[in-house]
């Protein structure tokens, strides 16, 4: 198959008739950023009330540090789409200054309708390429926030949204886009029953990241993918959870030079994955990749991550587990 990475933009669109047709999308290799929207906090931005310890007790001494380990992206919404992410990771959290919502890391990163507009945009100018919106964590929200929230997000994708009633997810391929739908939205942890317009944590698996050093991320990601359900979606998170001592030593460092390293000594991790459909008891294929400053080096880790496709051939039957 030939790549499909120098149209980054619209590279579902360029993929191979045969894979749009028949391989379902939780079995294509698909890149993502994690803590997509954190590219917005600035020295302006203000700690939440829910932010961890560690970042109250850094912001209090050491406010750019803060900045520095809250921060995982460069690129905004829009150029992170246009340099092929089509996963997204979001967290929310009711601001009371302005009574709004924004997304947040540790920091109020922006309000989130600006972002999720523009998303929206960028599916109708691109109607052949899917985007997946991860609403992972939620930090003061009461159920009127759920509500007010999910009406949101239907308010704004409508009828873009892939839901459960378009089938179960190993049947679901790219061609979902010839009914002009182009949206899955995973809405996890939610308080309030929720309609079959969103999709739920057990669709796609997300382990939580645990190394805080890249000599054991390898081995960790492994003997995770390993316990993938072959009927979900699933997460690969290369990336560092740097803990509070990690932190302390590297005080002037930032997230950024830790994506640097994970990206030096992963990249032969990443592009040695299988992709494909698997059965229980077969070696598992990976989804989902996200990272963080997917910017580097002219977006090299998407580039890996959607190279991954060409590794898919016509005449597998890839559907009906």
């Amino acid at each position: 198959m030939v790549s499909v990475i120098s149209d980054l933009p619209r590279w579902m669109e360029k993929l191979p008739a045969f894979v749009r047709q028949e391989v379902p999308i939780i079995y294509l290799a698909i890149p993502g950023s994690h803590s997509s929207m954190t590219y917005a906090i600035n020295k302006k931005s203000r700690l939440a009330k829910d932010a961890k310890r560690t970042y109250k007790m850094f912001r209090t001494f050491f406010p750019y540090a803060v900045r520095k380990w809250s921060k995982s992206q460069n690129f905004d919404v829009r150029k992170q789409l246009r340099n092929g992410v089509r996963y997204f990771d979001l967290r929310i959290s009711f601001n009371e200054s302005t009574k709004e919502y924004f997304f947040f890391y540790g920091l109020f990163a922006l309000e989130i309708n600006s972002p999720l507009l523009t998303i929206s945009d960028y599916l109708t100018s691109h109607p052949h390429e899917v985007v997946i919106l991860d609403f992972q964590d939620f930090y003061r929200f009461s159920i009127r926030d759920h509500e007010i929230l999910q009406k949101t997000i239907l308010a704004i994708f409508d009828q873009k949204l892939i839901t459960r009633e378009d089938g179960i997810l190993n049947d679901i391929t790219l061609d979902i886009t010839l009914k002009k739908k182009q949206a899955f939205v995973i809405y996890r942890r939610s308080p309030i029953p929720l309609t079959n317009d969103f999709w739920t944590h057990d669709n796609w698996s997300n382990p939580p990241a645990k190394p805080h050093k890249t000599k054991h991320l390898k081995r960790f990601l492994t003997e995770e993918l390993r316990k993938r359900n072959p009927s979900a979606g699933y997460i690969t998170k290369c990336i560092l959870n740097p803990e509070k001592k990690y932190i302390c030593v590297r005080l002037f460092s930032s997230l950024k030079s830790a994506a640097q390293k994970v990206a030096r000594d992963l990249k032969p991790w990443i592009t040695s994955q299988k992709v494909g459909l698997f059965r229980s008891g077969e070696p598992p294929s990976a989804n989902v990749f996200i990272a963080d400053f997917i910017d580097l080096d002219d977006s090299q880790f998407c580039k890996w991550v959607i190279d991954l496709n060409s590794k898919l051939e016509s005449g597998t039957c890839y559907c009906g587990i």
